[in-house]
């Protein structure tokens, strides 16, 4: 399952410059959505110019404008590629088999990482959700969050097949608590600069546990 937002994304145009090795053009491709992640996290949307992008990742305006067709599209797909990380985060924990404590813990943790090394994206995503600017291309993180709560809700399905959750648990406020969780924490996170180390995602996740056990 794809985040909504990656639709946004404007794709290489099929007849780009045949000196760019494939290997060459993903890495200018990363380098262009590194460094615009960057700015827009530094100076905001409007703050931000295609010109100052294209001088930090060391490109020409075209090579740009042959991945991101204008700001919008770029924006759009910094946003994108950090909601996709919590989904491909969900669905490794959907595909591990086991117990659904250590898969949702493991899953936690696994995000709680990536923001530790790389906090500037998410910044970007939770401004443009909560603080939009004016002039900001609008977001579709209604679809998002939906798509992360049915992975969730199926984790936790599997969880009450397997006897680990209450069959009488409300799933949608179970998802309600984890994601509310979830979000709190990685604002204190990114805004706040709160450590949250595996040990305390660990207490964290078992306080649910014995709440939802039978």
């Amino acid at each position: 399952m794809t985040a909504p937002l990656r639709t946004a994304k404007a794709a290489p145009k099929a007849n780009g410059p045949p000196a760019i090795s494939s290997d060459t053009s993903r890495g200018l491709h990363e380098r262009i959505l590194l460094e615009a992640t960057r700015l827009f996290a530094e100076r905001g949307y409007a703050g931000t110019s295609m010109r100052e992008v294209s001088e930090a990742a060391e490109c020409t305006k075209p090579a740009l404008y042959y991945y991101f067709t204008n700001k919008e599209a770029l924006f759009l797909a910094v946003v994108s590629a950090e909601a996709d990380i919590a989904t491909e985060v969900l669905q490794r924990a959907l595909q591990r088999g086991g117990p659904v404590r250590p898969r949702i813990l493991q899953g936690f943790e696994e995000y709680f990482a990536h923001i530790r090394a790389n906090p500037v994206g998410l910044a970007v995503l939770l401004r443009s959700q909560n603080q939009p600017e004016q002039g900001q291309p609008s977001l579709d993180m209604g679809s998002v969050r939906e798509s992360h709560a049915a992975l969730l809700r199926h984790l936790l399905e599997q969880g009450v097949e397997e006897g680990e959750v209450r069959a009488d648990l409300s799933l949608d406020d179970a998802v309600l608590l984890l994601g509310s969780f979830a979000e709190h924490a990685c604002c204190r996170m990114v805004f706040e600069g709160e450590v949250i180390d595996d040990d305390r995602l660990g207490r964290i996740v078992d306080l649910f546990f014995r709440g939802a056990a039978p």
